[in-house]
């Protein structure tokens, strides 16, 4: 089997929490070295959160399975900046996520390393990003999801703005972040050189946006939550069986019409109010009455079987321990343990990017203690 695609790139890890960490985790699933670089004795954040299991911190070897942690106070600490800066010569990729102006305030900003390493891709994930009037704010996940638009459009029309069930922000800007870097080190391939990449969290929510902000800016119509319902599209929403609910997504009138004749209402498809996609979806709440009526006649299982067999898009709105037992997931190998019985019955997600000629992991190792790669780091350096 062949190497993973990034196995002779060399990551150094400056983040903490979840951006940062979640993009250096998905790069190690591509084969990545990465080196978390921790200021002791705390080290990352991540490290104290909730739940914890015999001590452990869950969360934090859910994203930082795998790499390596070497304790360095590279602010304070003249000995361990001689440590990093040796470390920078030999790295491909040096990522942080403090607040703007902190990297240069201890004298590691872009053109400080790039003096040290003009070869090195340089990747900072913020709030606000490096430019504008709010590149300082103070900034959480769920401020870009407020200041981003994305809260007005969660949630149902007589509930509070509603945030996404998790942190969006924070995942999206780690996966953006994780591309640009693979585009710049391809970048270097043809060029020789590095380059500083600066992402905003903002900036990646507003990204998520494209079919609200386009048709809300054309037509100046202010979008607004509405549920499960998708705005351009009926029926694709929500809908209720007799006991529980499901998801039906028709995308066009064929496929309209094909769901009428499944559920015995072939009429539907025929009537001017719903036989075209615009047509439904100017009439969707007298639509969905009539769906969720003749939905009630039989239960969630017996109709997902039916529309499994009919090719119609449906699904279960399972709970997160439903979902462990997908059978799907399984076969993709995307319901991972970690090795050595660490963390019992815990799972981690697995690498949804799938290759034709590598092996996927089946296990992860655990998360590093902090500083337990220093001597081995320290030797490889001959320091």
């Amino acid at each position: 089997m062949a190497d993973l695609p990034l196995n002779n790139i060399l990551i150094l890890d400056l983040t903490r929490v979840l951006s940062g960490p979640f993009c250096t985790m998905n790069l190690h699933n591509l084969g990545a070295r990465v080196i978390k670089i921790e200021k002791p004795p705390v080290g990352d954040d991540s490290r104290t959160y909730p739940p914890f299991q015999e001590k452990t911190p869950i969360p934090f070897h859910a994203i930082n399975h795998g790499k390596e942690s070497i304790a360095l106070d590279i602010k304070n600490n003249e000995k361990d900046r001689e440590v990093f800066n040796a470390l920078l010569q030999k790295a491909d990729v040096l990522i942080e996520n403090f607040t703007p102006g902190f990297m240069k305030s201890i004298g590691y900003d872009w053109s400080a390393v790039k003096a040290i390493n003009p070869n090195i891709i340089y990747a900072s994930i913020s709030g606000f990003g490096h430019t504008g009037p709010n590149s300082n704010r103070a900034c959480y996940d769920l401020v870009t999801q407020g200041l981003s638009g994305l809260m007005s459009i969660t949630g149902h029309p007589q509930d509070k703005p509603v945030k996404v069930g998790t942190e969006i922000a924070d995942i999206i800007s780690g996966i953006y972040a994780a591309l640009g870097i693979n585009a710049a080190l391809y970048q270097r391939t043809q060029t020789g050189v590095g380059s500083h990449i600066d992402i905003a969290m903002l900036d990646c929510l507003v990204a998520l946006l494209p079919t609200t902000i386009s048709p809300a800016s054309a037509t100046g119509l202010i979008p607004h939550a509405i549920g499960n319902r998708h705005p351009l599209l009926a029926p694709f929403d929500v809908y209720f069986t007799q006991d529980d609910p499901i998801s039906i997504c028709i995308g066009n009138d064929n496929l309209f019409a094909k769901l009428c004749d499944a559920m015995g209402r072939p009429d539907l498809a025929g009537d001017e109010r719903f036989s075209t996609n615009p047509a439904r979806v100017k009439n969707v709440e007298e639509l969905t009455t009539l769906l969720n009526g003749a939905l009630a006649k039989k239960t969630a299982k017996e109709w997902l079987e039916y529309f499994e067999e009919k090719h119609i898009p449906a699904g279960p709105i399972n709970t997160v321990d439903q979902m462990l037992e997908d059978k799907q997931l399984k076969a993709r190998n995307m319901l991972l343990s970690f090795a050595d019985g660490f963390l019992g019955n815990t799972k981690v997600p697995g690498n949804p990017i799938k290759f034709s000629d590598t092996e996927d992991r089946c296990q992860l190792n655990r998360g590093p203690r902090i500083g337990e790669h220093t001597e081995s780091i320290l030797k490889e350096l001959g320091l």
